[in-house]
């Protein structure tokens, strides 16, 4: 066997800048901070997924069109955090993403392996824990591909393991030193990248070869003409069945660095992890088209490509990073946006410590409104963006935190606005001695669902000093109030003894403050049918008089 050895191809760099029509989307669906990844099924419709890794935060799955309309978008809540990183297209025609999920309280984690119809539902979930198999590391999926065989064969720091396309888990192999890289092989084989070199394994994961690295790998691909794309530092190889090489892409030579590879029918695809260059490639490695894109302040994730259309998603760089789309035309056709939102004030507008009668004598309650003051530095009109909010109290689950979407706004460039935000509500804090001081931070997001140009000018923080804790009635203590189960599946139930709650109202909201359901309860335990709403964190308000209670509901 020839050692792979490194062949340069000097090619030239095509600059594209004609514009023609195209979208960006900046959103903050729930706590997403970015798009981890997309792909896109036969039909042409792109599907990403996106997650926090906040506590009680489901992850989001999506569906869109060509050109960026939403189709659908789904919330899926297995554990109190939940991380999903990846998302790819089965030959069943279904979605597989695979990710994390852990208890914030205890620390305890598993990998996460779920199955999507196109329409949104889940198929199955397995999760993958390495531990009783007394193997430590890390469980965290790393990488997955779907076989032809409909098996599914996800990769952690520690093993391999194989499900079938219904879900059954068929065997778990341990495996060191650790792998990071798999694909599916010539004659049905599965190629799977180590730190020392290349492992062949069969269908069922026997290992049947194993070739040394003369030069480190870092990702390989079958090509549909039987020969693999590998990639190695910032150069693409082509290289056999027999694992030769064949030919070698010095990617520095056309000012294009290795990020992200993707294939589709007759061309590879690279993109760079800022999202600034994109290139394509045929199968023998030469180059097809090349375009560079302006600085936007955008994290590229993933992208994915179809005919004439290249779909990206990631995060907007800021202290808390947003969900972002874009969209080019495959020969670098773009649109520019110059939309700009500045925070220039934040302060309170009711702001005391409560004590209910209720809790332990060093544990308080805080309420507040905030307010923020706004203003439009950029050439567009503003007609929404996102406020967001946290508090620096930091719990086993992570800091309190608030996202909502201000709209209806028509701020000329130029003017400036201030807004309340109902943010926080804290509860369960304790306070030893006082004078208390309390730190607040609030920034804003996404003006018309656009990147934020400057992104210095959207965060601030101030305190507030508590001399004495406000004395306020303790209208929790005088009543018992149940709401089970929770989670729930379908259906929910509302329990209450005092007669102050009977013929009281129920509202529920989603986490950017949309009303979902409404509704009357008549007696001391209702039971309704939430069934109409997708999986997700919702809040139900009870309101009786000037009775106002919010409680956190999880449909799962």
């Amino acid at each position: 066997m020839k050692p792979i050895a490194l062949l340069l191809c000097m090619l030239q760099l095509t600059y594209v800048f004609s514009q023609a029509p195209s979208f960006e989307k900046c959103y903050e669906p729930l706590y997403t901070s970015g798009f981890n990844s997309i792909t896109h099924d036969s039909s042409g419709y792109f599907y990403a997924v996106g997650s926090y890794g906040r506590a009680f935060d489901p992850f989001i799955f999506v569906k869109l069109d060509k050109s960026g309309n939403f189709l659908l978008e789904n919330y899926f809540y297995f554990n109190d955090i939940n991380n999903i990183r990846n998302i790819l297209y089965a030959p069943d025609g279904n979605l597989v993403a695979t990710g994390d999920i852990s208890g914030c309280d205890v620390g305890e984690s598993a990998g996460l392996v779920v199955k999507i119809s196109p329409t949104g539902n889940v198929l199955w979930a397995k999760t993958m824990n390495p531990i009783p198999l007394g193997v430590p590391g890390n469980n965290t999926p790393n990488s997955c591909i779907a076989l032809r065989n409909g098996n599914i064969l996800v990769v952690t720091d520690t093993i391999l393991s194989f499900f079938s396309e219904f879900g059954d888990s068929l065997q778990t192999i341990y495996m060191t030193p650790r792998p990071y890289s798999i694909t599916d092989g010539f004659n049905d084989n599965i190629v799977c990248l180590n730190q020392s070199g290349i492992v062949i394994l069969d269908s069922s994961g026997q290992q049947i070869n194993f070739i040394p690295n003369t030069i480190p790998i870092s990702s390989i691909k079958l090509l549909p003409d039987s020969s693999y794309l590998a990639t190695s530092g910032n150069s693409l190889l082509k290289i056999d069945s027999s694992f030769n090489l064949i030919t070698q892409n010095d990617l520095t030579t056309i000012n294009l660095s290795i990020g992200t590879s993707t294939l589709e029918p007759g061309k590879i695809w690279i993109g760079n992890s800022n999202a600034l260059n994109f290139a394509s490639f045929d199968y023998n490695l030469h180059l097809i088209d090349s375009f560079h894109v302006p600085p936007n302040g955008v994290d590229l994730s993933s992208y994915s490509v179809v005919d004439t259309t290249l779909m990206v998603v990631g995060a907007e760089y800021d202290r808390n990073s947003h969900s972002y789309i874009k969209s080019y035309s495959t020969s670098g056709n773009y649109t520019t946006y110059n939309t700009d939102l500045a925070l220039i004030n934040l302060s309170f507008d009711t702001l005391y410590v409560g004590h209910p009668a209720s809790l332990p004598p060093e544990v308080y309650t805080i309420n507040f409104v905030a307010r923020l003051t706004v203003q439009n530095t950029g050439v567009d009109t503003i007609h929404s963006f996102y406020a967001n909010a946290e508090s620096m109290l930091f719990g086993p689950c992570g800091n309190f935190g608030y996202v909502g979407l201000i709209e209806d706004l028509n701020l000329a460039p130029g003017q400036t606005t201030s807004v309340p935000i109902d943010t926080l509500g804290e509860y369960g804090i304790v306070i030893s001695n006082f004078p208390y001081v309390y730190e607040f931070c609030t920034w804003i997001s996404c003006p018309n669902f656009k990147v934020d140009q400057d992104h210095s000018n959207n965060y601030r923080c101030d305190s507030a000093i508590f001399l004495d804790p406000t004395t306020v009635q303790d209208i929790y203590s005088s009543y018992k109030l149940d709401i089970y189960p929770n989670p729930f599946d379908s259906k929910i139930s509302i329990r209450f003894s005092e007669p102050i709650l009977q013929n009281a109202t129920y509202e529920v909201y989603n986490l950017i403050g949309e009303l979902k359901l409404s509704g009357r309860l008549t007696d001391k335990e209702n039971t309704f049918d939430l069934s109409s709403l997708s999986s997700g964190v919702y809040y139900i308000t009870i309101l009786s008089g000037e009775l106002n209670i919010s409680r956190k509901i999880i449909k799962i």
